[in-house]
């Protein structure tokens, strides 16, 4: 039994398409070719809303299966394992699926028929470890596809680069080397991520940190632990300095006034293949900065009040939406700290963005949005009369300065008044510059309305005090006194 030409080719295609990034143009070409169907647009990527769905990747298991079973005895052992492992991922797909929110020790009662199904169709049988090591990656590859289809919607090509790079922060550039060597190693590859305030930084984090490798105890038959408590926040800007640094590295009893008993930090509680997402890097406080290059270096840390040193096991995210080269040539910065994380670099696109690649896109984050807002029922009919709405209300020009955190305000709005006003912040502003030329306010209340004015315009009070190089808390008391914000 041989492969012809045409199989052969197939057979490489296919090989590829088990091992590529998904999210890339190379994944949709790739379908298309084994299919038979004509080439997809330059730059175009899968996504879970087109492309024939179930569909094709049905017509794929199919021309898989075909292709294994006229593999030559003795061929490309290269192709056959890559063909084997495509069509092992087609078969236990929908077994899988179960396990992707279970919880520590989950049992995998298929296992056994999973090892003998590797053991017949892989060209070189596994060793059990081996065996069980092929199924956690498949596991995580599952994970890893929900997760980034569950934060990142959307069709556009600033969307199909996004959800590629998240994938790469996962498993890197070769599933291959990643299954080889890198699944241990990724949680020494910090990742940054940057953007536009409101355009889903957190989210790519929240993907980035729910695609943990989990690993299979073969001789159990289950799932060697769950990931623990996988992705642990840290909102930087909603807090000083002192407890930024005892919720990232945890304190001793007595360390200072308030620690009243001792307490473990993120670093310290965040399990082998789990996430600690710094938000709002860029707001860190300089002294907070050089413990966190310590641990970016040597993994290494103390608590605060302790000399003993601990470890970080797991893997850390960072966002923000500042220029982190400005902010690093106005000394606020460590650029030692940007050069340990820059290497995974990810950039969020702004909602503008996203629509001038692709109009069709505000209908998809609307559909998107009105299913967290009012659930499946009724998504489709509150997504079309809010993107309608935008459209002839605010028009193709609207900037949204606010981008998709604005869009779902915005759908909030309509449902609760039937309709959005955009330009409360701008008026607010000319009504200040109007009665700034008239000089018909006094100094503290002049203060007191271009704090808010400046808060309103997003970032968070600490940017907000950057901007007007002031401490954050006066900026908070003076918006909230007269300024008309809301905490």
């Amino acid at each position: 039994m041989t492969w012809s030409p045409a199989e052969r080719a197939a057979a490489a295609d296919l090989t590829a398409l088990t091992y590529v990034n998904p999210f890339t143009p190379e994944r949709l070409q790739l379908e298309h070719r084994l299919l038979g169907l004509p080439p997809p647009p330059a730059g175009q990527g899968w996504h879970l809303q087109g492309h024939g769905g179930g569909a094709h990747l049905a017509a794929l298991a199919a021309r898989a299966e075909a292709l294994l079973a006229a593999a030559p005895a003795g061929g490309d052992p290269g192709l056959h394992e890559g063909i084997a492992i495509y069509v092992l991922y087609e078969r236990f797909r929908a077994r899988i699926d179960p396990l992707l929110g279970a919880g520590a020790e989950a049992p995998i009662p298929w296992w056994d028929d999973f090892a003998a199904q590797a053991g017949e169709l892989l060209p070189q049988p596994l060793a059990q470890a081996g065996c069980a090591h092929l199924l956690a990656c498949l596991i995580q590859i599952r994970r890893c596809f929900a997760a980034i289809h569950a934060q990142l919607v959307g069709a556009s090509a600033p969307m199909v680069a996004l959800r590629a790079a998240c994938w790469g922060s996962v498993f890197g550039a070769d599933l291959r080397r990643y299954r080889a060597c890198l699944w241990e190693r990724m949680r020494d590859f910090p990742t940054l991520v940057t953007g536009p305030s409101g355009s889903g930084k957190e989210l790519v984090a929240q993907a980035v940190g729910a695609s943990a490798y989990i690993a299979v105890d073969p001789r159990r038959g289950r799932l060697a632990g769950g990931a623990g408590q996988a992705f642990l926040p840290l909102a930087i800007s909603a807090l000083s300095p002192a407890l930024v640094e005892a919720e990232l590295f945890g304190h001793r009893r007595g360390a200072f006034t308030g620690a009243v008993e001792e307490r473990a930090g993120w670093l310290e509680v965040c399990p082998a293949h789990g996430c600690v997402f710094l938000d709002e890097l860029g707001e860190i406080d300089p002294a907070v900065q050089v413990k966190l290059l310590r641990v970016l270096q040597t993994r290494r840390f103390s608590r605060v009040g302790e000399h003993a040193e601990r470890s970080f096991r797991g893997r850390l995210v960072a966002a923000t939406n500042r220029d982190l080269a400005a902010e690093i040539a106005a000394g606020r910065f460590r650029a030692d700290v940007y050069y340990r994380l820059c290497a995974d670099h990810i950039r969020t696109p702004a909602l503008r963005e996203l629509l001038a690649a692709d109009p069709g896109e505000l209908d998809r984050l609307c559909q998107a949005a009105a299913g967290r807002i009012v659930g499946s029922a009724l998504a489709a009919e509150v997504a079309g009369e809010s993107a309608a709405w935008i459209r002839r209300e605010l028009g193709d020009a609207y900037p949204w300065p606010g981008n998709v955190r604005e869009l779902e305000q915005c759908m909030r709005s309509l449902l609760l008044r039937g309709a959005y006003r955009p330009q409360a912040a701008a008026a607010a502003g000319a009504d200040l510059a109007e009665a700034v030329r008239a000089g018909s306010l006094g100094a503290e209340e002049l203060l007191d309305r271009y704090c808010a004015q400046v808060a309103a315009g997003g970032g968070g009070w600490r940017e907000a005090a950057r901007r007007l190089g002031m401490d954050w808390r006066t900026v908070r008391s003076r918006a909230l006194r007269r300024g008309g914000l809301r905490s």
